[in-house]
């Protein structure tokens, strides 16, 4: 589990907590506007049962979903700033609310809202605030209306402004936060963890006790007394190929069968393989190590095929889909991303050899459906555990960015424009000194600093990698 998701499910945690004590006590009043909260992402259903409770602030979390609200018509006040919200739909039916905020929120269409006459008629401490929120930042008028001071008139000016009003065409699209897909299987498999970027433990849920899991875990104990049998043989630490393949091949099989990458185990494989085969490297090797090689190959190929992920991989269609040549042709990209890996200080080192190993298999075998299959889907994990980290920092840090971080004028993260463009046009050293840089780091210098590598691949690779363009329009790096 990432740093993110360790956050997120200790904020839901503590909001469990917060909620259950709410409950207990007939609070009328909840704030989860703090640290123990600010990472929650998601209400637990018992928010639902507070039918006592007046106030509610959900300022500064990550919260998307107001569904479990729309049963609180006891709320007069709702605080929801800076959040994630963009439907305001649920809300449609908290008629007694006479205060709220949604400056910052990505929300487009406010029109639910125009049910809610107490904003009018008699509204609270602040009334209706939207200053920045998807809305203002698309249409102008919108904006103005924000921007008016007596609380009843601003309310009452943009209910009368959205009679009739329509999003405009492809607004919601253009302002929405992207979608990061989930995680697939790969060779290298990736996460954010204390701010540095490590090799994931697998994520598959171990097989029930059965033959196939026997089959499996013996296969594993085999490859591991092959393992052993062939370093003894042989000091692989001379002979550069096989040292960085069998680095490979250690890595991906772990410690204990529920650490092993089942893919990883197949492709690295696969290299030891093709050394084993190729008669000048043979040579190269003391008298006998050849056999001894070939002895190792043959065994990973035979255990290997008792993985299943190993062979889900292997029978995917997308498998059969030829990219080998693409692949050639967009090795300079791979290679700049490799390059942005190996410069950025946060990097483990078992990454950055891992993903250089990938690239160079695909070089000795350009050929190989398997090896350019195998780089694809890591490049495509990559990108998606660095990417969910930028999202990250824009979430956490937007007013920074919005307000003149690093000297550049207001611009909106929802979409392109010339004010965002001008601050990643910024010279490196600068950018790295934004307050959000904490939060994504290594992230930052991959996904900010090599947009144009990243566009290439994701117009030559749509299927696997075309979500990326998305993410680099939405924080207007392209």
């Amino acid at each position: 589990m990432s740093d993110t998701d360790e956050a997120a499910e200790a904020a839901y945690a503590a909001a469990e907590r917060m909620i259950a004590e709410a409950k207990r006590s007939g609070a009328e009043s909840l704030s989860f506007d703090n640290k123990l909260t600010h990472a929650l992402t998601r209400l637990p259903p018992a928010v639902a049962d507070l039918d006592k409770l007046r106030e509610f602030d959900l300022n500064n979390t990550q919260i998307a979903d107001l569904a479990p609200l729309a049963g609180l018509t006891g709320l007069t006040v709702l605080r929801l700033d800076n959040t994630q919200i963009a439907d305001l739909a649920p809300l449609a039916g908290l008629t007694g609310l006479t205060g709220l905020w949604l400056d910052g929120v990505p929300a487009i269409d406010l029109r639910p809202l125009r049910g809610l006459g107490k904003l009018v008629e008699a509204p609270g401490v602040g009334g209706l605030t939207f200053k920045d929120c998807g809305a203002a930042r698309i249409d102008p008028r919108i904006a103005g209306i924000a921007e008016i001071e007596d609380d009843a008139e601003r309310a009452r000016t943009l209910f009368a402004y959205l009679e009739g009003w329509e999003p405009p065409t492809g607004a919601e699209e253009e302002s929405k936060e992207p979608v990061v897909p989930a995680p697939v299987p790969a060779p290298l498999e990736t996460e954010i963890k204390s701010g540095r970027l490590t090799l994931a433990l697998p994520a598959n849920p171990p097989l029930p006790s059965g033959p196939v899991d026997d089959r499996a875990r013996k296969g594993w104990e085999a490859l591991k007394e092959f393992r052993e049998d062939f370093g003894r043989s042989l000091n692989i630490g001379n002979y550069r190929p096989l040292s960085s393949a069998i680095g490979a091949f250690d890595r991906a099989l772990g410690e204990s069968y529920d650490q092993m990458n089942e893919i990883g185990v197949g492709l690295s494989g696969l290299r030891i393989a093709a050394l084993g085969v190729d008669n000048a490297f043979i040579d190269s090797l003391p008298e006998g190590a050849g056999t001894e090689l070939s002895t190792l190959a043959a065994a990973i190929t035979t255990f290997a095929n008792r993985f299943p992920e190993w062979l889900a991989y292997l029978n995917d269609p997308a498998q059969a889909v030829p990219i080998a040549d693409a692949i050639q042709t967009a090795l300079p990209e791979f290679e700049a991303l490799e390059k942005a890996l190996a410069q950025a200080e946060d990097v483990d080192a078992v990454v950055l050899a891992e993903y250089r190993d990938e690239i160079e298999l695909v070089r000795n075998a350009p050929h190989s459906e398997i090896a350019a299959h195998g780089l694809l889907a890591s490049t495509q994990d990559l990108l998606r555990t660095l990417a969910e980290n930028v999202l990250i920092g824009f979430r956490m840090y937007r007013d920074d960015l919005r307000e003149g971080a690093v000297g550049v004028g207001k611009w909106s993260v929802a979409r392109s424009s010339h004010e965002a463009r001008e601050f990643w046009r910024l010279a490196p050293t600068e950018v790295r000194k934004a307050v959000f840089w904490g939060i994504v780091g290594v992230a930052g210098d991959v996904i900010f600093f090599k947009g144009a590598a990243l566009m290439t691949l994701a117009i030559r690779f749509p299927h696997q990698l075309g979500w990326i363009e998305g993410v680099l329009r939405f924080i207007a790096v392209v």
